[in-house]
């Protein structure tokens, strides 16, 4: 049986591994229950669906969600880009995932290439528009940062030994942005690349 078990642990910023521990389960057994090559037991899409913060409904539906949001801004991969997390003035609309309510979920279109090859110019990220996350919950995942200036960027978060916090690009030609003025932190969920 199909189900969205891979979207709503991207979306909560999860890794298999992580998602494994959390439910008493290895990672290779989530990505066999992902890819449709092992059964899921009730008990276990109960504690999925529990540690998800989804409806156990929600891991099997169908993608039945034909709504469209608008790109809220550019988010600067390499390039400052200056925008509010609220403005959802976009005038280009994406479709919204199917793991994503579109009442509450910003899309923003990459500029740059500091974080090739992960992430192309013009790919279109998601987040949910909610309170922004704690920041030891982003360590070692990709986020949208707010800078205190308005500088806003995507970057993978990481904290060195002496417990800076450091903003990390993928494309080794831009330089780490060491413990920067955060205001607004948000975790990526999903990726379209354009």
């Amino acid at each position: 049986m199909r189900n969205n078990i891979k979207h709503y642990r991207e979306l909560a910023g999860l890794s298999q591994f992580e998602l494994g521990q959390e439910v008493g389960f290895s990672d290779k057994h989530i990505s066999a229950i992902e890819n449709g090559k092992r059964r899921l037991n009730i008990e276990l899409a109960q504690k999925i669906a529990i540690r998800l913060n989804v409806k156990l409904s929600k891991l099997f539906e169908e993608d039945s969600n034909n709504a469209t949001i608008p790109i809220t801004g550019y988010v600067g991969a390499g390039g400052h880009i200056d925008v509010d997390f609220c403005d959802s003035s976009g005038q280009d609309e994406v479709s919204c995932p199917s793991q994503y309510n579109s009442d509450n979920t910003l899309a923003f279109k990459v500029d740059g290439e500091s974080m090739l090859p992960e992430y192309k110019q013009g790919s279109v990220v998601f987040c949910r528009d909610l309170p922004p996350s704690n920041i030891e919950d982003c360590i070692k995942k990709d986020c949208i940062v707010l800078l205190q200036d308005g500088t806003q960027l995507l970057k993978n978060i990481q904290k060195d030994t002496d417990g800076n916090i450091i903003l990390v690009s993928y494309n080794n030609a831009y330089a780490p942005i060491v413990n920067p003025k955060i205001k607004d932190i948000r975790k990526i969920g999903t990726i379209i690349i354009e």
